[in-house]
């Protein structure tokens, strides 16, 4: 599939409009020009977008419109109600797609997999991913969505340790119903020790993640690339990670990538894990003694 920057420069280039054209316009003039967009957009083909199709695109372009033009990162931006109500209309005329809930069975399998753990820079970032995704994700918050100092890491009386989300942070969050941001500040990642261990996995990543990107005008991203000069056993203190999104989770989603690596019958979607049980999912981590 297209990124979703391609597929609006190509629409524009239709349009005999270019990219610094679209960054003189005023806000209600680009709540126009999306309007326009939503309706005529199509694959190379001609063909239209699917639904779940659609969705990527538009969040992907609010996040290239949100750098490009320095708004709010937010489909939701009130300023582009028009276009919203355009891309919603525009959604409602294409049956929704199921969305196959992640099962215990595969969550299992998943997190024992090697493609999923902590001594490379991409087995690291899938399983942050995944463990972030079951635990905290929800529809419009996903885990490139997040960045370090939303997490809170408590240890309890009993020396238990866990993570939570920050609640000023969260609440900080207005592209988020307030719905989902009391439930999201209500849950927990417990540590389990032992090699799976989700909060161990979530603290040596923070710690791998470079803090500043090369340009500094851009924002770093909370997902990053795996650094490709990076390999098992160096010698070099080569960094794990480059400050640059990774077009794998704009694209396809983590979860179907994952899916294909090990060989999982089912294709999973990024939502899968978000509308399971996390208590099931939980019981997937065994404990450990072990810190």
């Amino acid at each position: 599939m297209l990124e979703a920057s391609q597929l609006f420069q190509d629409w524009l280039t239709g349009k005999s409009m270019t990219l610094a054209a679209v960054s003189a316009l005023s806000m209600p003039q680009l709540d126009n020009l999306l309007c326009s967009f939503y309706r005529e957009v199509r694959k190379r083909d001609g063909t239209p977008l699917k639904e779940h199709v659609m969705k990527r695109v538009r969040s992907g372009l609010m996040r290239y419109l949100s750098s490009l033009l320095k708004i709010a990162p937010t489909a939701i931006n009130p300023v582009l109600q028009r276009s919203n109500k355009v891309y919603t209309e525009m959604l409602s005329k294409q049956p929704a797609r199921p969305t196959l809930m992640l099962t215990k069975a595969d969550c299992t399998f998943l997190r024992g997999h090697n493609a999923l753990g902590t001594d490379n820079p991409l087995s690291l970032l899938r399983k942050v991913w995944f463990e972030l995704q079951i635990h905290f994700g929800a529809r419009r918050f996903s885990p490139r969505d997040m960045w370090p100092e939303i997490f809170v890491f408590i240890n309890d009386d009993d020396d238990s340790e866990y993570v939570m989300l920050d609640r000023d942070q969260v609440a900080a969050a207005s592209h988020l119903r307030f719905d989902v941001k009391h439930i999201l500040v209500r849950r927990r990642m417990n540590a389990t020790g032992g090699p799976f261990c989700p909060v161990n996995a979530l603290r040596l990543y923070l710690s791998k993640r470079e803090r500043t990107s090369s340009n500094p005008s851009d924002t770093v991203p909370f997902l990053q690339k795996p650094n490709p000069l990076w390999s098992q056993g160096s010698q070099l203190p080569v960094p794990w990670y480059i400050a640059m999104e990774i077009s794998l989770c704009k694209n396809h989603g983590f979860i179907r990538e994952l899916c294909e690596d090990v060989k999982l019958s089912k294709v999973y979607t990024n939502m899968s894990l978000c509308i399971g049980d996390v208590k099931q999912y939980a019981e997937c981590w065994p404990q450990s003694s072990s810190n």
